[in-house]
Parts: C-alpha cells; sequence; structure tokens
C-alpha cells in the first residue's frame, strides 16, 4: 500500500484565512471610502457631539483631530502654510496613500475621487473654514 501523499495546504498562512484578519488587518480597497470616513464623517460626528453635549471635552478633541489628523496640508488660521508645524502632515499622508494606492492599481475612479476629497479638504482648510465651524463649540476655558 503506497503512502498517500500529503495535501498541499492552500492557505498556508492562517491570516490571511478569509476572515482572520478582519481584526488584525483590515482590507483598505478603495481609497475614497477611507477619505470621505477619515476628511468628513469622524469630523462632523466629533463636530455633532461636541456641540450637542457642549462639552470642552469634545470641541478640543474635534479641534486637535482636525488639524493633525483630518488637515491635508499645514495652513494657518490666517490661510498661509506653515510647513514646520506639523499640523496636517498626517492627513497629508493618508491623502498621498490613498491616491499613489488608486493609480498603482490602476483605479482612475478612485484616483480621481481622492484627488477631489484631497482638494475639498485642502480649501475647507486654506481659507479658514474650519475656524467658523469651531467658533459655535464650547471650549470651556481649556
Amino acid at each position: 500500500m503506497e503512502d498517500p501523499k500529503p495535501q498541499a495546504n492552500p492557505n498556508p498562512n492562517p491570516v490571511s484565512a478569509p476572515g482572520a484578519h478582519a481584526l488584525l488587518l483590515p482590507s483598505f480597497g478603495r481609497g475614497w471610502p477611507w477619505l470621505v470616513y477619515i476628511g468628513f464623517a469622524l469630523p462632523v460626528l466629533l463636530w455633532a457631539l461636541a456641540f450637542f453635549t457642549k462639552s470642552p471635552v469634545f470641541a478640543n478633541l474635534f479641534h486637535n483631530y482636525g488639524l493633525y489628523v483630518a488637515s491635508p496640508a499645514p495652513v494657518g488660521s490666517d490661510g498661509t502654510l506653515y510647513f514646520l508645524s506639523l499640523s496636517g502632515v498626517p492627513g497629508l499622508l493618508i491623502q498621498v496613500y490613498a491616491f499613489v494606492r488608486a493609480l498603482l492599481r490602476k483605479d482612475r475612479l478612485d484616483a480621481v475621487l481622492c484627488a477631489v476629497l484631497a482638494a475639498l479638504l485642502f480649501l475647507f482648510f486654506f481659507f479658514g473654514l474650519n475656524y467658523e465651524v469651531v467658533r459655535v463649540l464650547d471650549f470651556g476655558g481649556l
């Protein structure tokens, strides 16, 4: 009787098994939904929490998140670009990563949507609209 050949495991890496990596490494997929979440949905949620609860903690969290994470450029309150302030660096890296990844995948629609979302966010911060929406929040002496 012949010794049966061991069957090769079609998926030797257990982390890459379907569903096994959902908590460890979520799939990135297209870039524009992430940019909508990071640049628009989460800031709107934080603003709403700060506005309706009148909490200085949420107001400060919204302001700092907008300046340091969502902003795609280091822009001051007067619209001047301040490259040494480091505000906007994570946002810029996120925008560039999503755009370049879309280009590498040759997904033109995703690349165009990423560029449009980045431009909208840049204009929002460049024209100081972020400071207009912050004015109605209660910072309570923070």
